[in-house]
Order: C-alpha cells, then structure tokens, then sequence
C-alpha cells in the first residue's frame, strides 16, 4: 500500500482552522416576538445540571421579569433558581433534571411581575444520552451537579469468596 493510500483513510486537524467544539455555547434562537428557544447541547441520563442561560430580554418585560409555571405545561425537568440582570441582558440560571434519553423539551413562562399578560416564553432543548451512548461534552454554561447512581448497574460491591 501507498503513503498517499494511507493518508486518505486518515483524519488530520489543521491547528489553525480547528473547528472542533466550534459550537460551545448555548445556542439562543428566535421563534417569534414572545417565544425563544435555547439549545443546551448534550446531557447524561440522570444527572442535575445548572445551566445558565444569557438573554436579551424584551424591553417591556426586562425591569421585573418573574417565572410563572406555566399550568398547562408543566415543567417536570427544568426549575428555576435566579434571575440576574446585567446591562440589557440578563442571566437564567436553571436547575434541570436529564430524566429520559431522548430530545427533550421543556418551556419556561417568563412574565413580567406587575402585569402577567406581558410575557415570553423559554423553550429548552437538550439532547439526553442514555446508558451506553457515550459521555457528553458540556457546553459553557452548563455544569454537572449531581449525578444518580443506576440502581441497574454491572457494578457490584460483592467481596468475593475468602
């Protein structure tokens, strides 16, 4: 076989113009005048994360944005924990829960505190891995807090015979 047969079946980086983890922020995008959707990247089955998610807020809702759940969309996976303004963006850190390996969603009703009919709404998509689908690589703003132990696993704390 060839030098130049080898080197087709070989993948090489160029330092330069290295695009891997290109993508390592979350992803903000607008559906429409009151609906955003943030892309999360990828999670573990099981485990907590605290994300934070930076937005630029409405103008009409920027002063005293407030969380109200939302009744007919309960939201099971994600909670929030604070809202931080700074300048005219403000930062959402979340609690979210990876409790089914599949593409999930889930919608935050973001409002204003003194008149609820103003308000947007969060749409939040990670896709979760299951057992076995490998470990994901965490964008920024997204950081591992807990972890659940699979009560289904290999591992054993059997000693053995002595």
């Amino acid at each position: 076989m060839t030098d130049n047969a080898l080197d087709q079946h070989h993948v090489t980086f160029d330092e330069e113009d290295n695009s891997y983890g290109e993508n390592k922020h979350i992803s903000i995008k607008k559906l429409s005048q009151n609906h955003l959707q943030a892309h999360l990247g990828f999670m573990k089955l099981n485990n907590t994360y605290e994300i934070c998610v930076p937005l630029h807020i409405p103008d009409h809702i920027a002063d005293d944005v407030d969380w109200i759940p939302d009744e007919s969309k309960p939201s099971c996976y994600t909670s929030l924990k604070s809202y931080e303004k700074v300048e005219n963006q403000g930062n959402f850190m979340l609690v979210f829960k990876a409790g089914k390996a599949k593409l999930m969603r889930d919608t935050l009703k973001l409002c204003s505190a003194s008149d609820p009919h103003i308000f947007f709404e969060l749409e939040l998509v990670a896709r979760v891995l299951g057992k076995g689908q490998g470990t994901p690589m965490l964008i920024d703003g997204v950081h591992s807090i807990a972890v659940e132990v699979d009560e289904e696993s290999e591992a054993s704390d059997w000693q053995g015979f002595e």
